[in-house]
């Protein structure tokens, strides 16, 4: 079975698609490959998205 090459997370942005979560300006997302290599690409205000998606950039 193939793996996508890369799989894209929106953290950040000026819409939020989940009640639970807060939009505001800017953009974040997460960027990872299939073998655990991550990417944060980060234009957003604050942090606090991080920990209610339960992603954290450093670990792995």
């Amino acid at each position: 079975m193939q793996h996508p090459l890369f799989t894209v997370t929106i953290l950040y942005d000026n819409r939020s698609m989940r009640d639970d979560l807060l939009s505001s300006h800017g953009f974040s997302c997460l960027i990872e490959n299939h073998q655990g290599r991550r990417v944060l690409f980060d234009t957003g205000e604050s942090g606090p998205l991080l920990l209610a998606l339960n992603s954290h950039p450093t670990a792995g």
